[in-house]
Protein backbone atom coordinates (compact mmCIF):
# COMPACT_ATOMS: atom_id res chain seq x y z
CA UNK A 1 0.00 0.00 0.00
CA UNK A 2 1.06 3.58 -0.61
CA UNK A 3 2.18 4.42 2.89
CA UNK A 4 5.34 5.04 4.81
CA UNK A 5 6.32 4.12 8.34
CA UNK A 6 9.18 5.99 9.96
CA UNK A 7 11.48 3.63 11.86
CA UNK A 8 11.52 5.99 14.84
CA UNK A 9 7.72 5.85 15.05
CA UNK A 10 7.71 2.05 14.84
CA UNK A 11 10.22 1.77 17.68
CA UNK A 12 8.31 4.29 19.80
CA UNK A 13 5.09 2.28 19.30
CA UNK A 14 6.93 -0.91 20.24
CA UNK A 15 8.37 0.68 23.40
CA UNK A 16 4.87 1.87 24.30
CA UNK A 17 3.55 -1.69 24.10
CA UNK A 18 6.32 -3.25 26.18
CA UNK A 19 6.08 -3.18 29.94
CA UNK A 20 9.83 -2.79 30.28
CA UNK A 21 11.48 -1.72 26.97
CA UNK A 22 14.96 -2.34 28.40
CA UNK A 23 14.20 -6.10 28.57
CA UNK A 24 13.90 -6.81 24.84
CA UNK A 25 13.95 -10.46 23.71
CA UNK A 26 17.45 -11.28 22.54
CA UNK A 27 18.23 -14.91 21.74
CA UNK A 28 21.07 -16.39 23.78
CA UNK A 29 22.43 -18.27 20.76
CA UNK A 30 21.74 -18.31 17.03
CA UNK A 31 18.78 -20.43 15.99
CA UNK A 32 18.27 -22.16 12.67
CA UNK A 33 15.52 -20.52 10.64
CA UNK A 34 12.16 -22.18 10.42
CA UNK A 35 8.88 -20.56 9.40
CA UNK A 36 7.51 -21.19 12.89
CA UNK A 37 10.34 -19.15 14.44
CA UNK A 38 9.96 -16.14 12.15
CA UNK A 39 9.21 -12.99 14.14
CA UNK A 40 9.44 -9.23 13.90
CA UNK A 41 8.85 -7.30 17.13
CA UNK A 42 7.93 -4.18 15.15
CA UNK A 43 5.19 -5.96 13.23
CA UNK A 44 2.37 -5.95 15.81
CA UNK A 45 2.42 -2.21 16.59
CA UNK A 46 2.67 -1.31 12.89
CA UNK A 47 -0.07 -3.72 11.75
CA UNK A 48 -2.34 -2.39 14.50
CA UNK A 49 -2.00 1.12 13.05
CA UNK A 50 -2.12 0.24 9.34
CA UNK A 51 -4.93 -2.21 8.53
CA UNK A 52 -3.92 -2.59 4.84
CA UNK A 53 -0.63 -4.19 5.91
CA UNK A 54 -2.45 -6.68 8.08
CA UNK A 55 -4.85 -7.48 5.24
CA UNK A 56 -1.96 -7.98 2.81
CA UNK A 57 -0.14 -10.26 5.26
CA UNK A 58 -3.28 -12.35 5.69
CA UNK A 59 -3.76 -12.54 1.95
CA UNK A 60 -0.23 -13.92 1.49
CA UNK A 61 -1.01 -16.68 3.98
CA UNK A 62 -4.29 -17.47 2.25
CA UNK A 63 -2.40 -17.74 -1.05
CA UNK A 64 -0.13 -20.40 0.45
CA UNK A 65 2.77 -18.64 2.19
CA UNK A 66 4.35 -20.81 4.89
CA UNK A 67 5.00 -17.54 6.71
CA UNK A 68 4.12 -13.94 5.93
CA UNK A 69 5.42 -10.98 7.85
CA UNK A 70 6.49 -7.38 7.72
CA UNK A 71 10.11 -6.60 6.93
CA UNK A 72 11.94 -4.25 9.30
CA UNK A 73 9.82 -1.30 10.36
CA UNK A 74 7.63 -1.65 7.27
CA UNK A 75 5.78 -1.14 5.11
CA UNK A 76 7.21 -4.05 3.10
CA UNK A 77 5.38 -7.34 3.62
CA UNK A 78 6.71 -10.64 2.29
CA UNK A 79 5.73 -14.29 2.16
CA UNK A 80 7.88 -17.42 2.09
CA UNK A 81 6.51 -20.09 -0.21
CA UNK A 82 7.41 -23.74 -0.72
CA UNK A 83 8.55 -23.20 -4.28
CA UNK A 84 8.80 -20.93 -7.28
CA UNK A 85 5.48 -22.01 -8.77
CA UNK A 86 3.54 -21.21 -5.58
CA UNK A 87 5.29 -17.85 -5.21
CA UNK A 88 4.67 -16.92 -8.85
CA UNK A 89 0.98 -17.82 -8.60
CA UNK A 90 0.60 -15.78 -5.42
CA UNK A 91 2.38 -12.78 -6.96
CA UNK A 92 0.17 -12.95 -10.04
CA UNK A 93 -2.99 -13.20 -7.92
CA UNK A 94 -1.99 -10.25 -5.73
CA UNK A 95 -0.99 -8.17 -8.73
CA UNK A 96 -4.34 -8.86 -10.37
CA UNK A 97 -6.35 -8.20 -7.19
CA UNK A 98 -4.55 -5.05 -6.13
CA UNK A 99 -3.57 -3.57 -9.47
CA UNK A 100 -1.32 -0.56 -9.00
CA UNK A 101 -1.88 -0.29 -5.24
CA UNK A 102 1.17 -2.42 -4.44
CA UNK A 103 4.32 -3.60 -6.16
CA UNK A 104 4.58 -7.39 -6.14
CA UNK A 105 7.72 -9.43 -6.81
CA UNK A 106 8.35 -13.18 -6.82
CA UNK A 107 11.99 -13.76 -5.88
CA UNK A 108 14.11 -16.46 -4.34
CA UNK A 109 16.87 -16.33 -1.79
CA UNK A 110 20.47 -16.08 -2.94
CA UNK A 111 21.61 -18.99 -0.81
CA UNK A 112 19.52 -21.39 -2.86
CA UNK A 113 21.45 -20.55 -6.00
CA UNK A 114 24.25 -22.99 -6.75
CA UNK A 115 27.77 -21.59 -6.42
CA UNK A 116 26.64 -18.38 -4.68
CA UNK A 117 28.32 -17.64 -1.37
CA UNK A 118 26.92 -15.49 1.39
CA UNK A 119 27.97 -11.86 0.88
CA UNK A 120 30.42 -10.45 3.42
CA UNK A 121 31.09 -6.79 3.94
CA UNK A 122 34.69 -5.77 3.31
CA UNK A 123 34.48 -3.92 6.64
CA UNK A 124 33.31 -6.89 8.69
CA UNK A 125 35.50 -8.69 11.19
CA UNK A 126 35.40 -11.77 8.99
CA UNK A 127 37.44 -10.13 6.24
CA UNK A 128 40.50 -7.93 6.18
CA UNK A 129 40.09 -4.41 4.97
CA UNK A 130 42.96 -2.62 3.30
CA UNK A 131 41.50 0.73 4.22
CA UNK A 132 42.77 2.39 7.35
CA UNK A 133 40.74 4.90 9.31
Amino acid sequence: PALAIRAGDAYRWLDGERRDPSRARIPRRPVRFSPASAANDLEAPCLARFAPLSTLRGRLVSLGAAVAMMSGSGPTVFGIFDGRRAATRAAAALGKELGGEVRVFAVRTTQRHPRVATWRSPRSASSRSRRRS
